[in-house]
């Protein structure tokens, strides 16, 4: 049975409505609207490489969702989590530019049975930490390439560094941490050309061994927001000094080539 976008009713502006608080044990609605400085770089970064109508995927945790919508963006909001969805419709469904909220999940087996409509239709699909809860990411990347249209994005961010695998991405239901050769692996094994890779907050991983910094379970303290934004503009500087050569997170733009437009 195909899936498709909720209806959205007449449009009554650009600003989301507000929610209600989470539900106990569920993740915060925008764990990064906490550390701005943060959010803006990443969004920042990523800019340059969307066009046309956008998918985000994942939208239930730290989404860039308003800011895609300010921006004058076509959106389409996707989430596996059913609760996340109807949150997400709440939230942004009256607001002009969203197209729809979709309860998608990526890694389907029977994506191309559920999402025909949707095929080849975005310039952009952003995937923020979505794949490293996936178990087949390879077939996760295959459905993303379906949904591009040719030179479309795929935008992915990720946990990096394999060697912090532990604990604190087992309980937020992570299967495994990245490096940019695996990204660009996994890119390459569906005909995606990988356009820009790199690694972000090096600064984070050093706070990653140091008991409180960062959180490494459950919601971030109020303390722990406070350092990771005021940490934000040595970071950056950081990472630029050290040719981003490490970091807390991995970032890869794939790219749909052109040749694309003739498969199926």
């Amino acid at each position: 049975m195909a899936t498709t976008a909720t209806a959205v009713p007449a449009r009554l502006g650009m600003r989301a409505a507000p929610v209600e608080t989470c539900a106990p044990g569920d993740a915060p609605p925008d764990l990064l609207a906490a550390v701005p400085n943060f959010k803006e770089w990443i969004y920042n970064t990523i800019r340059p490489h969307l066009h046309g109508l956008i998918l985000e995927v994942g939208s239930g945790d730290n989404s860039f969702s308003q800011r895609l919508l300010d921006d004058g963006h076509e959106v389409y909001l996707a989430d596996s989590r059913l609760r996340h969805c109807h949150r997400l419709r709440r939230q942004f469904a009256l607001l002009s530019h969203c197209r729809g909220v979709l309860p998608m999940e990526l890694g389907d087996a029977g994506f191309d049975t559920a999402y025909p409509h949707l095929v080849g239709q975005f310039g952009a699909v952003i995937a923020f930490n979505v794949l490293e809860r996936i178990a087949d990411d390879r077939r996760a990347v295959a459905n993303a390439f379906k949904l591009l249209r040719p030179g479309g994005h795929l935008i992915v961010l990720a946990p990096a560094n394999p060697l912090l695998f532990g604990r604190a991405d087992r309980e937020r239901g992570g299967l495994r941490r990245y490096t940019r050769r695996r990204l660009r692996q996994v890119f390459g094994a569906n005909d995606l050309d990988t356009v820009r890779s790199m690694y972000l907050n090096l600064a984070g991983v050093l706070g990653w061994w140091v008991p409180g910094l960062l959180p490494h379970n459950g919601p971030p303290t109020s303390r722990q927001v406070q350092w990771w934004n005021r940490m934000v503009p040595f970071t950056r500087r950081l990472d630029r000094l050290l040719l981003r050569c490490a970091g807390l997170s991995v970032l890869a733009v794939g790219r749909k080539g052109e040749a694309s437009r003739l498969a199926k």
